[in-house]
């Protein structure tokens, strides 16, 4: 029996200079100390620079390496309704009066995310490459098992799926398969032919869905969901097995708490992390 090769593993993730003083600085700190040495973190910088931290913490610019990205904001520069600005009223909030849900039409607010997937995707030489948001936290050591057991070597991507649609803040693709490039290449088309003006909804988590429900329908990939079957909040992040080693600070409250609230959990994590909240 021939003995398995360790998989290198990569993550990735884009930010602002304003990201970066309030979030992503923790994000990356974190990483440093919690991650396996092996696995790099690259960072899409977006129009600012920053000075090595750390021998596994690479930073590039997001405008120099993606410039279908570029043409696409400046397509877009001004449309308002790309950018989230023309408010739906999705339900109604108290009183009765509606709620604007704008970030689900900012389409080029979450395009930063796709460009730099899909130019890692296409650029890295690990094996596998974890897309997670800036405003994430690692709380305890990750052992390299678990990063392998997250996308087994036969499925190309695990994400985080919810009823509506799939939590983006963390999703793997397995840059070995066969459909890595096609996958990538269907997912920027959406973008730079301005297909998503088409949909329902613009933000990347829509369009991941679709893309990823495609190659699903056509037999092209396995995936794999990383949420509990159970899930009935919103915060599949801490939810999956990805809670026992970060939290997801997602939004305005989160950020300010500096954590998840530990109320927010449906599966019971045994780490002072969390009972401890």
């Amino acid at each position: 029996m021939g003995v398995v090769t360790p998989r290198a593993f990569a993550c990735l993730t884009t930010f602002n200079e304003d990201g970066y003083e309030r979030y992503a600085r923790h994000m990356i700190d974190t990483f440093v100390r919690y991650w396996p040495a092996e696995a790099t973190l690259y960072c899409y910088l977006e129009s600012f620079k920053l000075p090595e931290v750390a021998a596994n913490v690479r930073f590039l610019s997001l405008e120099e390496s993606c410039p279908a990205l570029v043409a696409f904001k400046e397509r877009h520069r001004n449309n308002p309704r790309a950018h989230g600005d023309e408010r739906r009223s999705i339900e109604p909030g108290p009183g009765g009066k509606p709620i604007g849900i704008g970030f689900r039409w900012n389409a080029v607010r979450f395009a930063h995310k796709v460009y730099a997937v899909t130019h890692a995707g296409r650029t890295l030489t690990e094996d596998v490459m974890f897309w997670m948001d800036a405003d994430t936290v690692t709380f305890d050591s990750i052992p390299p098992s678990f990063l392998e057991g997250l996308l087994p070597s036969d499925t190309y991507t695990c994400f985080l799926g919810r009823p509506h649609f799939t939590e983006t803040g963390f999703v793997g693709y397995n840059l070995r398969h066969e459909q890595n490039d096609a996958f990538l290449s269907r997912y920027q088309e959406f973008y730079d032919q301005d297909l998503l003006f088409a949909e329902q909804e613009w933000h990347d988590c829509w369009i991941y869905d679709i893309v990823r429900r495609e190659f699903e329908a056509r037999g092209l990939i396995k995936t794999r969901d990383l949420s509990p079957p159970s899930l009935s909040g919103d915060h599949a992040f801490i939810n999956s097995e990805l809670g026992n080693y970060m939290d997801h600070l997602k939004g305005k409250k989160r950020k300010k708490l500096g954590r998840s609230p530990g109320d927010q959990l449906e599966v019971a994590k045994g780490h002072s992390y969390w009972t401890d909240a």
